[in-house]
């Protein structure tokens, strides 16, 4: 008896939660996805996340039955089942949102591989550039809602910042929202150098050429002396200052 309760009972309360997700995940993953993330305060997100009597069973299982139900994603992953992975990653999340990792990989997923099993779900000749760029949108914008909850919960936040940076770009050609991903991270003084080139590159896409200018500067003073980096970073500065001088010729 004393065995059961040790090493069977654990892993048997586990399953059956697991058994119970479709009915479980249903109104968490609704909340999550509904929420509008610029009035929801994270003490509300916190108490979402992880809401509802059958969560409350696992107690202190709750990071093993998160790695079951990642498990469980996985395999819905190699299936292509974009639903069913879903719902698996949300129950992880839900089961552990202080790990980083579901957040930013779950992200990935939706963002990246999403898209190409629904394209592919598509008739053929329905098929065209256009109606992928929709679907990769679509799923881009649903990727980024899913890390501004994280980022709710981990507030700037490297790798969650620098993944909602790439989806922005990749799925959205949406540049503003990639600068201003990388703009607290390049703000810290020990910020990386390759942080800074891509805000730099960034600021510069974007047509904010004094700012690039000072982050130029900064590159330059902090690369080392060999980098092959710094006459390519002084020939932007050089060309940025040209173009700021046309757009606002008292710079």
């Amino acid at each position: 008896m004393d065995f059961f309760k040790e090493k069977i009972s654990p892993y048997l309360t586990i399953v059956i939660v697991l058994l119970f997700t479709g009915i479980s995940i249903q109104p968490i993953k609704n909340k999550l996805i509904n929420y509008n993330t610029s009035t929801i305060s994270v003490e509300s997100l916190k108490a979402a996340i992880g809401a509802g009597a059958v969560f409350e069973t696992l107690g202190g299982y709750k990071s093993l039955a998160s790695d079951f139900a990642w498990i469980k994603s996985y395999v819905d992953w190699t299936r292509k089942d974009a639903p069913a992975c879903l719902s698996a990653m949300e129950l992880a999340i839900s089961l552990d949102p202080q790990s980083v990792m579901f957040w930013k990989d779950a992200a990935a997923i939706t963002a990246f591989d999403f898209p190409h099993w629904s394209y592919i779900a598509i008739s053929p000749n329905a098929r065209n550039n256009k109606i992928f760029a929709r679907i990769k949108a679509r799923y881009g914008r649903e990727a980024i809602r899913l890390l501004d909850r994280g980022l709710l919960l981990h507030p700037q936040n490297f790798d969650l910042l620098t993944q909602k940076a790439n989806i922005a770009m990749s799925n959205l050609n949406d540049f503003k929202t990639a600068e201003e991903c990388y703009e607290p991270l390049a703000k810290k003084a020990n910020a990386p150098i390759y942080v800074l080139r891509r805000y730099f590159s960034l600021l510069l896409k974007n047509g904010k050429f004094a700012q690039a200018i000072t982050v130029g500067e900064r590159i330059l003073k902090e690369a080392e002396a060999d980098s092959p980096l710094r006459p390519i970073i002084s020939n932007q500065i050089l060309s940025a200052k040209k173009l700021l001088e046309k757009v606002d010729p008292k710079q």
